[in-house]
């Protein structure tokens, strides 16, 4: 394998600066994607986003350098993106973070991880410095916890969360060194310090019902996708099969518009791409027969509804991103050092498993 194929680095986004054209927000919030909302706070003129993204086995990890700014994960990037992963977030010369999860406010040191769930909503707000954002899917850790946890705005301190501190400033300075064959061993070796890093909290964090729900939503997910062709799929076969009630599962979809509307949008997205994949001609009533609508009219309407133009009409239009039917963002940038979006990251890391190691 060469050097090239080998390496890691997935994205240097060096130098989005001030250009005399405007706001570096276009920039910055084309490599976050539908991911994060991205706020600069700071004078136009003065501001600065660095930053060199790497993917390390099962984890993505991105080294940033930046002026002030904000962070946001809102209900519409989790309906968009659906991603089930932790981040780990540590200042290193900015000062500290300031975070508010649902109204609830906290500030973190510099120099103190702090985990995130990005299935849930919160705000960063970032001073200007350095700081290091690991992100790692969610099944790898928790398959190491005792249990399923809430460590949405975790820190770890005392000696275990120094040494992971510790840890991922190694971490950021030896990524850029390091190749494809070293990417699992390391993922395993930091999900287990993180793991003991949490240890000593184990006794004083709470199984909140947000866990029970995400986890009941992720196993509804799972079903869904399975049955998007059963015309009947709807809360009632999914409370049969999970064994929750009906306001169970109308809770945990409630974000998504409800599970009717979850189910019809996965339905939608999947015939899109069909369509958009096909290399022949495609008969809609049966497609619509295969996704689970009771017929080629009733697909054909609710398709335009949902996208705004007819099946027929799907090769004119922007490709949709992978994991929701909302358009794409375009792969290119004015900024030719950008060479992947954070999307990149999370879509590679869904793919790792201890196995791969």
């Amino acid at each position: 394998m060469s050097g090239q194929e080998d390496e890691l680095v997935l994205t240097d986004c060096s130098s989005i600066s001030h250009n005399g054209r405007g706001s570096i927000r276009d920039e910055v919030q084309h490599v976050l994607g539908e991911n994060f909302g991205f706020e600069s706070t700071s004078d136009s003129r003065g501001e600065l986003f660095e930053g060199r993204g790497h993917l390390v086995g099962g984890m993505a990890l991105m080294v940033r350098n930046h002026t002030p700014h904000a962070l946001v994960r809102g209900r519409e990037h989790i309906r968009a993106t659906q991603l089930d992963h932790y981040g780990v977030l540590m200042s290193t010369t900015c000062g500290g973070i300031d975070l508010d999860f649902d109204g609830r406010q906290m500030r973190v040191d510099q120099g103190q991880p702090v985990l995130v769930d990005l299935a849930r909503v919160g705000v960063g707000h970032y001073g200007a410095g350095r700081d290091i954002c690991l992100f790692l899917p969610r099944n790898a850790l928790d398959a190491l916890l005792p249990r399923a946890f809430d460590l949405h705005g975790v820190t770890l301190g005392g000696a275990a969360g120094e040494i992971f501190a510790q840890y991922l400033l190694s971490l950021a300075s030896n990524a850029q060194a390091m190749r494809q064959r070293d990417g699992g061993h390391a993922t395993s070796a930091t999900l287990h310090l993180l793991a003991a890093a949490l240890a000593p909290s184990f006794e004083s964090l709470g199984l909140a019902r947000d866990t029970l729900d995400q986890a009941l939503h992720r196993k509804a997910q799972r079903i869904i996708e399975a049955n998007l062709g059963n015309a009947d799929l709807g809360a009632a076969e999914l409370c049969a099969e999970l064994g929750v009630s009906r306001s169970g599962i109308y809770r945990v979809f409630e974000p998504y518009g409800g599970i009717k509307a979850y189910i019809n949008e996965r339905r939608l997205v999947h015939c899109h791409a069909v369509i958009a994949g096909a290399t022949q001609r495609i008969y809609m009533a049966q497609l619509a027969d295969r996704f689970g609508f009771r017929n080629g009219a009733e697909f054909s309407r609710a398709f335009r509804r949902y996208f705004g133009y007819a099946p027929s009409d799907v090769h004119g239009q922007p490709a949709l991103s992978e994991a929701t039917g909302t358009k794409a963002i375009d792969s290119t940038i004015q900024s030719p050092s950008i060479q992947h979006t954070a999307s990149t990251w999370f879509a590679q890391t869904r793919q790792w498993s201890p196995s791969r190691r």
